[in-house]
């Protein structure tokens, strides 16, 4: 695990010494921390480390599972000297033996998940300038909930999200509700989802990152070669996120570029970016299915007779909407296509290039002002009856966006013989 101090990086891994990197000479490289000019102490040689309130903190050593070690303040080289120290949870853990998992900062505190607990210390004044090691003091422990995985911790901003033993929580929730084991924020898919989190075997396997541009946050399972994406924009009537999935996929590792605004996914063969609409130059499935639902009518037959689907998509965008009925997987299906949009250019140098052109790029100084996004509304005449009804969306994704927003179903009921 990499985090940055003071202009300098720290590497480290359980069982290893930390590593440090800084750029100042002319000979950039990888060092061992005690050839850093201020080491003092002994570094631990950990699996966890967190960049924070001016310190590194660490924890999870090959002999110690239970305790924080913090180093010097603006110095993540001294861990003998100074203001360093550490802190031992295992007096504070309520019911016997934990081992720590992971560490976090939220709103001034510092968060220490462990596996079956959630530990939260502040300083003695939570609003002054600095963060106070020396008036620490234990804030709540939260017992019965933890995190199974280092990896799957992501600050969302006004809140943290990690992967317990019985679903993704967030932290906010979990602090307001304490214990309750079945309020998790992925309840809308606990069973198949808690599938996919228990086929690990390793669960510091499990990778996850957060992508604020697009608002969601990946859980990445390398058994199951499957991503889970949660929206986080906004939670449902239940208080759990919508869900999807990413399929097939063999991406190692995900991190992203603030500066850039870009999301890299690591590869066994180099490293991936996350944009547009292709799959590695390729086009890919897009299949959305609702629940099986009654329409609060249970007991009487439903006939369809029209389904309307407002989209954004491309310009002449084709997608198909498929009904099912009584649970089976014959469906129905009907296309659709968007409207026609054409695409305008603005001008030629007016609208963005400052005037200049550059005459080895064919393309500079051309600004787009649309590119034939299209907000549309279709309905066509469907068949069908049954009491218990499905739909569907499918559409193959090739370099244009398609966003459905609404399916609307219109029918009467029928008679019960």
């Amino acid at each position: 695990q990499a985090v940055t101090l003071n202009d300098r990086a720290y590497f480290f891994q359980r069982d290893y010494k930390p590593l440090y990197y800084t750029n100042e000479s002319t000979a950039d490289e990888f060092k061992s921390i005690d050839q850093h000019a201020d080491y003092d102490g002994t570094a631990p040689e950990a699996n966890i480390v967190m960049s924070a309130f001016g310190r590194l903190f660490a924890a999870d050593t090959v002999s110690n599972k239970t305790t924080v070690y913090f180093s010097d303040l603006l110095n993540g080289a001294k861990w003998g000297s100074g203001s360093a120290g550490s802190i031992n949870i295992a007096g504070v853990l309520p019911k016997g033996s934990d081992v720590i998992t992971g560490l976090a900062e939220h709103n001034g505190r510092l968060i220490v998940f462990c596996r079956n607990n959630i530990i939260i210390y502040a300083d003695q004044d939570s609003f002054q300038a600095s963060f106070d090691v020396n008036t620490l003091r234990l804030v709540e422990v939260i017992s019965g909930v933890g995190c199974i995985g280092r990896d799957t911790i992501q600050n969302i901003g006004d809140d943290i999200l990690f992967l317990s033993s019985t679903g993704l929580r967030s932290l906010g929730r979990t602090i307001q509700e304490k214990s309750q084991p079945l309020s998790d924020i992925s309840k809308n898919i606990r069973d198949v989802f808690l599938d996919v989190v228990n086929a690990e075997n390793n669960p510091e396997d499990i990778k996850s990152v957060y992508n604020p541009d697009n608002a969601f946050y990946l859980l990445h399972f390398p058994t199951s070669s499957l991503e889970y994406i949660f929206d986080t924009r906004g939670s449902l009537e239940d208080a759990s996120l919508r869900a999807t999935t990413w399929t097939g996929l063999t991406h190692k590792n995900y991190t992203y570029d603030s500066t850039s605004k870009t999301l890299y996914l690591a590869q066994t063969d180099g490293v991936a970016k996350y944009y547009g609409f292709k799959d590695n130059g390729s086009s890919y499935n897009l299949e959305y299915y609702t629940n099986h639902f009654d329409l609060s009518l249970a007991n009487k037959i439903k006939i369809l007779k029209r389904v309307a689907c407002t989209v954004i998509g491309s310009s002449k965008q084709t997608f198909s909407i498929k009904v099912g009925f009584e649970y089976t997987s014959n469906y129905f299906t009907f296309p659709f296509t968007t409207k026609d949009v054409p695409v305008s250019q603005y001008g030629i140098s007016e609208y963005g290039s400052n005037g200049l052109r550059d005459p080895a790029d064919a393309t500079s100084g051309v600004s787009e002002y649309t590119g034939g996004i299209s907000l549309d509304r279709i309905d066509s005449s469907v068949q069908g009856a049954g009491d218990i009804i499905q739909i569907g969306v499918e559409a193959e994704i090739n370099g244009a966006q398609l966003s459905v927003q609404k399916l609307d179903l219109y029918g009467k009921e029928g008679r019960i013989l």
